[in-house]
């Protein structure tokens, strides 16, 4: 995974999955491709159709901790949940529709800048946990389609998650 950064704005995004030899790129305003094809975001709109994506933070949190109960509740409404590793690919996933939302918490820039770029050059939108901080900087990111973004943020916002909880 590899992004050309400049001021606030990523303008050039590669992602490559070496397993299934699928080269994602993306320049900024002129769209995102997988092995030349298109790339395109889900137009899936319920939560009971959806396919999520999440990956779980190194630190151990204790079995109340609100990261917790986000998972619960995706796991409760949404059709299938998959963990695969890879933020990049998690995010290069949902810029060619595999899966419909992808989110994670402590996460470093380089794991995230590339993919975010591919998922919104494929119709998709991305943002951090915390209502429109950068995700490069607090490590927090959310991708989706744009019709299931508004609802995976509320499930995020209504577990009373702080910045300071991700310590």
């Amino acid at each position: 995974s590899i992004a050309l950064k400049a001021g606030d704005s990523i303008l050039f995004g590669v992602v490559y999955d070496v397993m299934r030899d699928l080269y994602y790129d993306a320049i900024r305003g002129q769209g995102g491709t997988v092995n030349g094809v298109s790339l395109k975001c889900t137009d899936t709109r319920k939560w009971e159709e959806a396919i999520v994506a999440t990956g779980f933070p190194y630190k151990v949190y204790e079995a109340d901790h609100p990261m917790f109960s986000i998972l619960r509740d995706v796991i409760r409404t949404a059709r299938g949940m998959r963990r695969l590793g890879s933020a990049a690919l998690d995010l290069a996933y949902v810029a060619s529709g595999v899966f419909d939302v992808y989110y994670e918490a402590r996460l470093n820039p380089w794991d995230i800048a590339a993919g975010m770029l591919l998922v919104e050059e494929a119709g998709g939108r991305t943002s951090d946990f915390f209502d429109g901080r950068s995700s490069l900087a607090n490590g927090t990111v959310i991708a989706s389609n744009t019709y299931l973004h508004e609802s995976i943020k509320e499930i995020i916002s209504d577990a009373g998650l702080t910045s300071e909880m991700l310590d």
